[in-house]
């Protein structure tokens, strides 16, 4: 009796609260379940865990979690209203895990990323993010060829997307638009290292997300603070500080608006 936990945080379901979504929300939400189906979130874990193991690094520094799926799409849409720069461009999940925010962005019907790309370093969990890419790209190419409705005026966008096992520190992100990162278990040295990397290679006008802490203390000339705002994430809710880098001056941040129910 009673109703199943939460497949994303596990809690008793009747616990939660009820969101409405939209028709076009709610396909989205099923087209990415779908892709998702055989890589649940205990089976993203232990692959984690094996990985880091295996290579000898820290746990801390590598703890697993994943977004809450309809909390991140209207965390995209709030970023859609913020940015100076309408073209959403090229989406970037560093450290990206299974892939599946890069996937979410991707079917995004409003952002319409050009590319979602994922940067991941330990090479069993790339392993998983390159199977959602093939799944994507083959529930993609299903749509395109049965001509998908539009639902409210709109379509999946089915941007491209390509995941990479790489050090975040060698990407290139010259053409990213928004940019995502966890920053929960960044440490010294390389929060450091992360911060001197970003402040070097983001390109004017890209937006900076980051999950759990801001990534500088203080905004540092060049980046200007948007928005702090609450999401749901797998292990509950978790601050998103939101800020864009501007060479060429501050302006005024934004007030901040509240997610917490969104999941």
């Amino acid at each position: 009796g009673g109703w199943p936990p939460c497949a994303n945080c596990g809690c008793p379901s009747e616990t939660h609260d009820v969101v409405s979504t939209t028709a076009m929300e709610a396909r989205c939400l099923d087209t990415a379940r779908a892709i998702f189906a055989p890589l649940d979130l205990s089976t993203v874990i232990r692959q984690s865990v094996q990985d880091t193991c295996s290579l000898g690094f820290t746990r801390e520094d590598f703890v697993y979690g994943e977004v809450g799926e309809l909390s991140f799409l209207r965390l995209l849409d709030r970023i859609l209203e913020l940015r100076s720069s309408g073209d959403m461009g090229v989406f970037y999940d560093l450290g990206c895990g299974a892939g599946k925010a890069v996937i979410l962005a991707a079917l995004h019907a409003k952002a319409l990323f050009s590319r979602c790309i994922g940067i991941e370093l330990l090479p069993g969990l790339a392993a998983c993010a390159a199977h959602l890419g093939a799944r994507y790209r083959a529930t993609s190419a299903a749509a395109t060829a049965h001509a998908e409705a539009k639902v409210e005026g709109e379509a999946l966008a089915w941007a491209e997307v390509s995941f990479i096992e790489e050090d975040l520190f060698e990407a290139n992100l010259s053409d990213a638009s928004v940019v995502l990162v966890n920053a929960g278990g960044w440490q010294e040295p390389n929060l450091s290292r992360l911060q001197a990397k970003l402040l070097e290679a983001l390109p004017e006008r890209c937006v900076l997300a980051t999950i759990r802490k801001p990534l500088f203390e203080e905004q540092p000339e060049g980046f200007v603070e948007l928005e702090r705002l609450d999401l749901p994430m797998s292990w509950g809710v978790a601050p998103i500080f939101l800020s864009e880098r501007r060479r060429g001056g501050v302006g005024a941040g934004c007030k901040g608006i509240d997610l917490e129910a969104m999941d």
